[in-house]
């Protein structure tokens, strides 16, 4: 399974001098899990959305704070024909929820731990049920009728 084969969302870009509220806003008003920040040289950062959560709603915010200020530069970056198993672990190694994809040098979309370890889930569900085993949740139905009986 390649990152292509996951549900990736919208790169939405932002730049440095974005405030923190105005990101949260970007964030919340798109329902995704993080922005990119164009960044010097072709580098992008990321924002990831509990990061900008945890800013804005402090008691003491500063909610005029520029995104440019705490936004990690991306450390690596992946493409559509990368394993998903090889993006997981960097994301886990960096710390990372987020990171841009990119097809023939342009940033085509954002790859989410989300959903990458839905798809993964997914993929393992279905080797379950080919194989005859039960997920854990049949297993619980299983139960529950014998119980009842």
């Amino acid at each position: 399974m390649t990152i292509g084969d996951t549900t990736l969302q919208s790169a939405i870009f932002v730049t440095p001098e974005t405030t923190v509220a105005e990101a949260f806003e970007t964030i919340d008003r798109a329902g995704c899990d993080g922005l990119l920040i164009e960044g010097d040289a072709g580098k992008i950062g990321v924002v990831e959305y509990g990061e900008l959560h945890r800013m804005v709603t402090r008691p003491d915010a500063d909610k005029s704070v520029r995104v440019a200020e705490f936004a990690l530069i991306c450390p690596f970056e992946t493409s559509l024909d990368t394993p998903v198993r090889d993006t997981l672990a960097r994301m886990r190694r960096y710390g990372l929820e987020i990171v841009p994809v990119y097809q023939s040098g342009h940033v085509t979309g954002v790859a989410t731990l989300t959903a990458i370890t839905k798809a993964l889930r997914d993929e393992l569900r279905g080797h379950m049920r080919e194989s005859g085993h039960m997920t854990g949740a049949q297993r619980v139905k299983v139960a529950r009728r014998r119980s009842a009986k």
